[in-house]
């Protein structure tokens, strides 16, 4: 009798574990497709709430850890989408598209290494995944490691074809490892497939500059212009072709529009003052010089020596003095600043005395 209550007893034990499972998958399907519809509609943080009730249901449903993945990497939480994309590979390893996007997560977080490790794995995945090799790229190119970059662009481009800024990346490549006439070409191709990319007319553009080809150049650099005219580095390497084309208003007109947007922009100063200087507009020189001193502590010595050269050209002896002597007495190495001073010194004299 005994022994047949206890059966009884197991029976209805494991009756009762099966419905609670029912009931707690149940919920958690509930939750899920909360969360999913909440996805949608872009309410990525309520969506993040009813997958984690529907993880709090399920342990294991994968497809809620892999869903929480890809809100979190929506609302730029790349820590958090990482720990769900490791879920969700835990449960099944060979889940291809979640190597993939813990790679990305890990890319936007700047962890270059550990990024191609994860598109490693999801190419050994599926091997067809054409946005893991171009996103390896992308890592690789930030890593100066170009040939391997261009490798993987080379399996984009093969699996994807017109994909623009795959030619476009690769463009970039090729140039840092002076393949010229191979950048050209696939800034070309980019510029064909996506001829509102102003990117790609800047790539041209450099590379163009590169090759001394100033007024190609500056035609490219309009392009971008033409879009965003106030397109920092496309006014910088135009009004530096300017400069070359010797247009040094025009220069000087370029680099101003850049530091009235970014007043702190060093080297548009350094530039502006070389056109000022070109056009002997010595006061303007003296001022930009000033002004790269106070920002650039670090090469305050060099433009110090420079603004007393101006100052020199401009028969302000007296203020070249001020300056050299000044770099002197915390560097007795400046040679520079000794002939410059001398010179000065001489300037300063009556010319028979000279």
């Amino acid at each position: 009798m005994l022994r047949f209550l206890f059966t009884g007893s197991v029976v209805i034990l494991l009756f009762c574990i099966g419905r609670s499972q029912e009931t707690s998958n149940q919920l958690a399907k509930e939750y899920f497709d909360t969360a999913f519809d909440m996805y949608k509609q872009k309410d990525h943080e309520g969506a993040i709430v009813y997958y984690s009730k529907a993880i709090s249901a399920k342990d294991d449903y994968r497809e809620a850890f892999y869903n929480r993945g890809q809100a979190k990497l929506t609302i730029q939480d790349y820590s958090g989408a990482i720990q769900d994309y490791n879920q969700v590979i835990n449960l099944k390893p060979d889940h291809a598209k979640a190597h993939f996007y813990k790679g990305y997560a890990q890319l936007k977080m700047k962890r270059y290494e550990r990024a191609i490790q994860s598109f490693s794995d999801a190419i050994s995945e599926n091997n067809i995944l054409y946005l893991a090799y171009f996103n390896r790229g992308i890592c690789y190119q930030k890593l100066k490691n170009f040939k391997l970059a261009i490798k993987d662009y080379d399996r984009t481009i093969s699996l994807k074809g017109e994909f623009s800024d795959a030619y476009f990346n690769r463009a970039y490549c090729k140039k840092s490892i002076q393949d010229d006439q191979g950048s050209k070409a696939d800034n070309a191709i980019a510029q064909r497939l996506n001829p509102k990319n102003s990117n790609i007319s800047l790539n041209s553009a450099n590379s163009k500059l590169r090759t001394n080809d100033y007024a190609g150049a500056i035609i490219d650099y309009n392009k971008v212009l033409d879009k965003e005219p106030l397109h920092i580095f496309a006014l910088f390497g135009r009004g530096y072709a300017k400069i070359m084309m010797e247009d040094h208003d025009g220069a000087i007109r370029d680099f101003s529009k850049i530091i009235k947007k970014e007043p702190s922009y060093i080297n548009a100063y350094e530039n502006r003052s070389v056109a000022f200087m070109h056009i002997k507009n010595y006061e303007a020189a003296i001022k930009d010089y000033s002004l790269i001193i106070q920002l650039d502590r670090d090469r305050s010595e060099d433009f110090t020596i420079k603004r007393a050269y101006t100052y020199i050209q401009n028969n302000q002896f007296d203020q070249a003095i001020h300056d050299l002597s000044k770099v002197l007495s915390k560097n007795k190495n400046a040679s520079k600043a000794y002939y410059y001073r001398a010179y000065a010194y001489l300037s300063k004299k009556p010319e028979k005395s000279k």
